[in-house]
């Protein structure tokens, strides 16, 4: 190897200087360049995918993708409609390029009643929302108002995952808990002895709460812990709340981790037989002013009252009869056809219902009295989207499921308890106040109707990933939402909603 000489080594020590001086300058003018390019960085034109524009909008997030070097890391966006009206949004980067520029941001918008058809989003200062959603921390529970409803969230040891959900003064709905029921072995009794299989119910036990965004357009709150029963703990789980300023809704994502014993060759083990979440509604009405709505195929929808006054052999009246078709209050008890009002407790008051898609062609719903009663075929159909609506006159609970009938076999159920006592033909002898349960037992993701699904998207020139929830159609009467969630997959919508 040839000797350096001194001359030699000093003569590359000042070209490395030289170089590295030289790097940091182009390093310099980059970042320069990239400031000067994020003023002038062209705007992004954004339009609703699936075809058009839907009538409401929950809230939405979408994504969109930046060339390198065109923006810096803490670069504030702009959105405004078609018509140049300023729309308040809520960004956040999601990914960035080596050299520290933006290359994915993430934006959510607020609730609205009337989208428009187009959106331009640019680097600039966001609008204020006129209804910023809050949450507190302070209190023993996680609290969050969107301007429409508050959401009471339970912190660590609890076993709700919501404690309550409130619109203007009034619970709409409380109680909201993770269920698992657990098999111990395959129900394969070839030998007809009817012992049949025994399953336990494991409730979901909350070990800790983040908030992850607290606004001002955008929260989500993630709720971790385990489903227990008795001394034993198993299926870790991660429950994600999406809420949005001006918003009536509850987007959920439910994740489970299977830390089961299954074995191969053998029948005995952890099997879980039902997933789901079960919410409990306070019902007051009287159970002919109580509804249930479930949507079917083609955009049909099965609407009954719990307690039917129609099709009876005694008509109660031209007015009760169409009041209780449109799902609005019926008249006085005491102007209805006594022959009616006074056989009241003889109409039979169907407080559960069950929708089931065990197979992508076909769903089938059933409805009984109250339990250990037989169940009644229904109707049924083709492909269910997973919608429908438990409640009153007075507001109720709606849910969303996502993907139902592709992720078959999921089912939904819904529970209302009777009164003590039936109302007096005067009308006099309201029935106390009961709750609904909404549960679910289903491994399987669930979705509103695929239809009514209108994510952002941009122009082509631009790349995006959306995050936004599906609209619902609002059923008769107004309502609030409720509803299981599957393993892995999201999610489940919430849209309380009182008395207009």
């Amino acid at each position: 190897m040839p000797e350096i000489s001194r001359r030699d080594a000093l003569k590359a020590a000042a070209a490395a200087a030289v170089a590295t001086q030289f790097s940091w300058a182009l390093a310099a003018e980059s970042a320069g360049a990239a400031s000067a390019e994020a003023a002038t960085a062209d705007p992004v034109e954004l339009t609703w995918l699936e075809g058009g524009t839907p009538a409401e909008a929950p809230g939405t997030t979408f994504g969109v993708a930046w060339p390198k070097g065109a923006l810096p890391a803490d670069q504030a966006f702009a959105l405004t409609a078609g018509g140049g009206t300023a729309v308040p949004v809520q960004s956040w980067p999601t990914a960035y390029w080596p050299d520290g520029t933006l290359k994915w941001t993430a934006h959510a918008v607020g609730a609205t009643a009337g989208p428009a058809e187009s959106y331009t989003l640019t680097p600039g200062t966001p609008a204020k929302a006129d209804t910023a959603l809050t949450v507190d921390t302070r209190g023993g529970t996680i609290d969050v108002d969107t301007g429409v409803i508050q959401v009471s969230i339970a912190k660590a040891g609890a076993h709700d995952v919501v404690r309550s959900i409130r619109r203007a003064g009034t619970e709409m709905a409380n109680k909201a808990e993770l269920v698992v029921l657990r098999q111990p072995e395959i129900d394969d009794d070839y030998e007809g002895s009817g012992a049949g299989t025994r399953w336990e119910r494991f409730t979901g036990r909350v070990g800790s709460v983040t908030v992850e965004q607290s606004g001002p357009v955008r929260a989500v709150i993630r709720i971790e812990g385990e489903h227990e029963r008795g001394s034993r703990s198993w299926l870790p789980f991660v429950v994600r709340l999406y809420l949005y300023a001006g918003s009536e809704a509850i987007h959920v994502v439910h994740t489970i981790t299977y830390d089961g014993t299954q074995e191969p060759g053998k029948s005995s083990g952890d099997f879980i037989t039902g997933l789901g979440l079960r919410i409990r509604v306070p019902l007051s009405d009287e159970l002919y002013n109580r509804h249930i709505r479930l949507a079917g195929a083609d955009d049909g929808f099965l609407t009954e009252a719990v307690q039917g006054i129609t099709g009876l052999r005694r008509d109660p009246g031209a007015a009760v009869r169409t009041a209780q078709v449109k799902g609005e209050k019926l008249p006085d008890i005491s102007t209805w056809d006594t022959r009616v009002s006074s056989a009241l407790q003889y109409v039979p008051a169907w407080g559960d219902h069950t929708l089931a898609q065990l197979s992508a062609d076909g769903f089938t719903v059933r409805k009984r009295t109250k339990a250990s009663h037989g169940w009644i075929h229904t109707t049924g159909g083709t492909r269910a989207p997973g919608f429908g609506y438990v409640g009153g006159i007075s507001g109720g609970l709606s849910f969303g499921l996502r993907d139902f009938w592709q992720k078959h076999p999921p089912s939904s159920t819904s529970a209302t308890p009777p009164p003590t006592r039936p109302p007096s033909p005067s009308g006099s002898g309201r029935p106390r106040p009961s709750r609904s349960t909404c549960a679910s037992t289903t491994t399987a993701s669930a979705r509103t109707p695929t239809r009514s699904r209108r994510p952002l998207s941009t122009s082509p020139t631009r790349t995006t990933s959306p995050d936004s929830a599906p609209r619902t159609a609002s059923p008769t009467p107004p309502s609030s939402t409720c509803g299981p969630t599957p393993p892995h997959r999201p999610p489940v919508r919430w849209s309380p909603r009182g008395t207009r």
